[in-house]
């Protein structure tokens, strides 16, 4: 009896550092159902739909922020380093986008302009990870 017991309890706790793992693991999902980062005082999402590109600024509580009095741009690095500067436009009262012109990109760099302050957040291009990954 008392081997169960033993049994029992180091099978809850082998599933319990399981589901902490799963939390831990990976980019945490925003509002829109792209990826969140931390920037600063803010928090970024990034939304990739081919061919466009969606981003979000959103605040300490990860509630999207209204893109009114904001600009937003950003640098699409690419493998040999070099980079392409893109302008993003509105996107409804919240986001910004722009249609990507090229999807080998790296990583991408968003600088946000939040009335005077500079909010900057780098994100892999994890579809690039995917298919390198698949080749």
């Amino acid at each position: 009896m008392d081997k169960i017991k033993i049994v029992l309890i180091v099978l809850l706790l082998l599933l319990a550092l399981m589901l902490i793992g799963l939390h831990f693991s990976g980019s945490p999902e925003g509002p829109h159902g792209g990826i969140v980062k931390r920037a600063g005082n803010y928090s970024v999402e990034l939304k990739t739909s081919y061919p466009y590109f969606y981003t979000f600024l959103l605040d300490n509580d990860v509630k999207p922020m209204s893109n009114k009095g904001i600009s937003c741009n950003t640098r699409f690095i690419l493998a040999d380093h070099t980079d392409i500067k893109v302008p993003l436009e509105p996107f409804e009262e919240d986001g910004f986008y722009t249609k990507l012109v090229t999807h080998e990109f790296i990583s991408s760099q968003i600088h946000f302009n939040v009335h005077g302050e500079t909010v900057i957040v780098k994100f892999e291009n994890e579809n690039l990870i995917v298919k390198k990954s698949d080749d």
